[in-house]
């Protein structure tokens, strides 16, 4: 009594859950953070019969460390145990 939708594509993934009744689930996630991805998406589901309930963002984690990419910057400097062929 209900539907599990998946989509794939090379920017990510989304996930689309509706339990049959009254709740409809949502979960994607994108290679590069973008608000405005994020809000363009939100406005296209959101009706007058649907809001949101829960509006969770999971930053990206480097070196054991979780971070939104705004927050870790250019200048971070690699572990020492690292090897970094791109420099």
């Amino acid at each position: 009594d209900g539907s599990a939708l998946f989509a794939s594509w090379t920017g990510g993934n989304i996930i689309v859950l509706w339990d049959g009744r009254n709740s409809i689930g949502v979960n994607f996630f994108i290679y590069e953070e973008s608000d405005e991805f994020v809000s363009t998406f939100e406005e296209k589901m959101v009706s007058r019969t649907l809001k949101v309930a829960l509006r969770d963002e999971m930053p990206r984690g480097y070196g054991r460390v979780v971070n939104f990419k705004k927050d870790i910057g250019l200048d971070r400097l690699d572990p020492a145990w690292a090897i970094v062929l791109d420099k």
